[in-house]
This record gives structure tokens, sequence and C-alpha cells, in this order.
């Protein structure tokens, strides 16, 4: 397992298995809002290569230490994000982003707190999200004169439509847990003391799914947008044709017909 080791490895963040299958990445400076600086976005990139590479790891889940999430860019730790924000945002996000979007395992993202510019935006990278109550959403990039980066002009107005997206970015409209919730940015919203549960439940039942249909269907969702119907319905039939003759498919059908629960291997 990795664990303990790879911890002793890192500075900024924490990574541990949190149950069976579960990965756990932990953003560690919580004195800075675990806001970023070029060591954070370093070791985030590095274990999730690690988690992709894992094979006891099946669903990572990203999280905050202390009371928030993630404030976004750590302007004074890191001087040359001001100073030179087109090669920080290549050098630094990217891989990061990167890795997240290639991870091919599913991604929760667990909102203790504030999720704030770029740190909203590797929420919203994420697969999923379960927010606190006491989450709140701060797209933050127009109150500073600055678009919207690290992916956000690609994945907001995805979950919420460009509207909304335009609403959020151009009128600084910050999102509550529960606007959050209603506006289909988030997926579950839980109570402080039951957001780690409530995230750790999701995350188990992920783990223990066909992960092999997850990631085609997850890949068929992020092309549709860009697909005619036909186009489309051709990559349906390619990648059914390949679910249906694999392990999984198999192995659901008989637990269904003998009225078990399926062991699924994600092949």
């Amino acid at each position: 397992m990795t664990t303990e080791i790879e911890n002793k490895k890192y500075q900024s963040i924490l990574y541990e298995m949190a149950t069976p299958g579960v990965a756990k990445i932990v953003l560690n400076r919580p004195d800075a809002l675990n806001a970023f600086d070029g060591k954070m976005q370093q070791e985030v990139t590095q274990a999730l290569r690690i988690a992709k590479d894992a094979a006891e790891v099946k669903v990572v889940v990203i999280t905050g230490a202390g009371r928030a999430f993630c404030a976004g860019q750590d302007l004074v730790a890191s001087p040359a994000s001001l100073t030179d924000i087109e090669n920080w945002l290549r050098t630094m996000y990217r891989p990061m982003l990167q890795a997240l979007d290639t991870l091919g395992k599913p991604s929760l993202a667990m909102v203790n707190g504030v999720a704030a510019g770029a740190g909203m935006a590797l929420a919203i990278a994420c697969d999923f999200r379960v927010a606190s109550t006491k989450a709140k959403f701060i797209t933050a990039f127009a109150k500073i004169g600055l678009v919207p980066d690290s992916g956000m002009s690609y994945n907001l107005p995805r979950l919420v439509g460009v509207g909304r997206a335009q609403e959020m970015l151009s009128l600084g409209r910050d999102l509550t847990a529960d606007e959050a919730i209603n506006w289909g940015l988030v997926t579950r919203v839980a109570a402080p003391e039951e957001l780690e549960a409530r995230t750790l439940e999701m995350a188990n039942y992920l783990a223990n799914s066909p992960l092999l249909a997850y990631k085609m269907t997850r890949s068929m969702l992020h092309q549709s947008l860009d697909l005619s119907l036909d186009e489309a319905l051709t990559l349906e039939e390619k990648n059914q044709g390949i679910a249906g003759s694999s392990h999984d498919f198999h192995e659901g059908i008989a637990a269904f017909q003998t009225k078990r629960a399926p062991v699924f291997k994600g092949e």
C-alpha cells in the first residue's frame, strides 16, 4: 500500500488510504487556508500520478485540512504566479489538472469549507463534489481583473450552464452549499460532522462499481457536447460492444441471476 511511506515525501499535502480502494489527498496548508504554492501543486500532481498507477487505488478523494478546502493561489508564497501568470499556469496548473483528468478512476472533492479561485477550479474538475453546509464557492477572478483559469472556463459551464457560469464569473456571484446543489454544482451536501462519512460512502460505492464502464461513460459524456447524434450513436455502439464483452458485464449478469452482490474487477 502507499500510505505512510508516501506521506513522508510530502511537505504540503497528505496522501493516505482512507478505506480499502479509496486514496485521500489532503491539501495541508491550513494556516494559509490551503492556498496553492508551487510545492503543493507539484505534490498534488505527483500524488495523482501515483494513485493512477496504484492497483490498490480505485477512487481518489481530495479535501483540505482545517476550515478551508482551498483559497486559490497563494500570491505571497509564490510571487512568480503574479510576474509571469501565463507560464505559471502552463507549468504548475496544467500538469495538475491533466493528471486529474487522465486519472482513469473516479475523483471526489470533499469540500469542507471555502473553495475559491483555483481551489474552486480543482473542486469542479473532480467528477463529484460532496460539500459541507459551511462550504462556499467563489470564482474570485473578476474581482482582481483576471479571466477564469485552471480549467474553470471549461468545467463550470458544463456543470451549471453558460448563463449561470457567466453570472458567477462576471457578476461575482458566490454560492453557498445549498445554492450550489440547486445549481447542479455539487452532488451532495452534508453537515460538517457527517461530511467525511457521506463522502466515503460514495467513494466506497464507486470503488466497488464496474470501473471499466465508469471510465468509458465519463469519456463519452465529456465528448458528447462536441458530437453530432450520429457520432454519439456510433461511439455508444463501439463502447457497448467493449463493455458487453468484459468480465464486469458477465459478472454483473451472473450476480443478478444468482441474487448475489457482484465482484467487479474493472476489466
